[in-house]
C-alpha cells in the first residue's frame, strides 16, 4: 500500500494594517480547515482533473483590518520585474505527472527571455 498525503489545512501569511493606520504591519498566521463535516470547501473547475484549479472561499473575520489586492492590479515594485537569468520555480500537475505521494511537481527553472 502506498502512503497517500492530503492536506486538510491551508497556512496563510496575513499582512494587516492596525487600527491606528500607521502604516506598521502585523504579520498574522492563519489556518484554514480544507474540509467541512467531510466534505472539501473549494469548487472544482467543472472539467474537473482535467484542470488544475480550483476556488477557495476566504472569509475574513469583520474586526480584521485585512484588504485583499488582486495581484493583477497590485502596484508592484519595479525591482521585482522578471528578467532573463532570474531563478523561478515551477509547480503543478504537467501532462499529469505528479512526485511521491501525488504531490505537484516543483521544478527550479531560469527566465530564458
Amino acid at each position: 500500500m502506498v502512503d497517500q498525503f492530503i492536506p486538510n489545512t491551508l497556512e496563510m501569511t496575513l499582512y494587516i494594517e492596525p487600527p491606528d493606520r500607521s502604516g506598521l504591519v502585523h504579520v498574522v498566521l492563519a489556518t484554514l480547515a480544507l474540509y467541512e463535516n467531510d466534505n472539501p470547501i473549494w469548487f472544482e473547475h467543472p472539467s474537473g482533473r482535467a484542470v488544475d484549479c480550483v476556488a477557495i472561499p476566504v472569509i475574513y473575520p469583520p474586526d480584521l483590518n485585512f484588504k485583499s489586492v488582486a495581484m493583477n492590479r497590485h502596484d508592484w515594485d519595479q525591482r521585482l520585474e522578471a528578467e532573463a537569468g532570474m531563478e523561478c520555480f515551477i509547480i503543478g500537475y504537467p501532462k499529469g505527472l505528479t512526485g511521491a505521494a501525488t504531490t505537484p511537481i516543483w521544478k527550479r527553472a531560469s527566465v530564458a527571455s
